[in-house]
């Protein structure tokens, strides 16, 4: 799904220049990102995932969505909770899949 259209759902506190890119994935886990995923780096009660960002870069992250203000070797986007963040990119991600009528 192209970029663009993902970050639409986010209110955006930073981008550094985007490329037009193609997301094939979207996770806030670093060891389950692969070559064309966002990373989205999430602060929980006992993890911060800013602290796996270079990890998710290793491993092929293209994209970094968190809230600290970075700068990084791929772009990245600043948002204000990014938690909340990843759940409305994956609602598009996913076409909005609660919406559907079963």
């Amino acid at each position: 799904m192209n970029l663009s259209k993902i970050l639409k759902q986010v209110n955006v506190l930073y981008k550094n220049e985007l490329p037009d890119l193609d997301i094939n994935h979207i996770t806030d886990n670093s060891r389950e990102v692969k070559p064309g995923s966002m990373f989205v780096a999430v602060k929980g009660y006992a993890h911060d995932g800013h602290v796996y960002i270079d990890e998710a870069i290793r491993n092929g992250a293209q994209i970094i969505v968190g809230e600290d203000n970075l700068t990084l070797t791929v772009p990245y986007v600043q948002v204000e909770n990014s938690k909340e963040a990843l759940g409305r990119m994956l609602c598009e991600f996913y076409h909005h899949p609660s919406s559907h009528k079963k």
